[in-house]
């Protein structure tokens, strides 16, 4: 039994069939992601799942939450943050957009 419901599990199956042969970006979805329990994983001598993902350019957080809630914590260290009081049911292609031309105006200096 999964806590991702089937037609989110459906919508998820369906996007990766559709993008599989995409070679120019990586969408990474956070759902009932814990970046302790992530931490405490790496404690314990266990991979980590971020242990095969690539480190985030831009994380956009929903629903008008101002935090991070421990989101990879090992994968943002130079990422933009982007927030937006648009809930998750309701983030769009349209706020996407907005967010990746946000995104692009940003002055990118790696932390110096």
């Amino acid at each position: 039994m999964s806590i991702v419901p089937n037609y989110i599990l459906n919508e998820i199956r369906k996007t990766e069939e559709e993008t599989k042969n995409r070679k120019n970006g990586v969408l990474n979805l956070a759902y009932c992601y814990s970046g302790e329990w992530e931490l405490n994983l790496i404690k314990n001598g266990e991979k980590p799942p971020s242990l095969h993902m690539m480190p985030m350019d831009l994380l956009i957080r929903t629903g008008g939450v101002k935090r991070i809630s421990g989101f990879f914590p090992l994968l943002i260290n130079y990422a933009e943050f982007y927030f937006t009081d648009v809930l998750w049911p309701d983030f769009n292609e349209n706020e996407l957009e907005k967010s990746l031309n946000w995104f692009s105006s940003q002055p990118r200096n790696f932390g110096i």
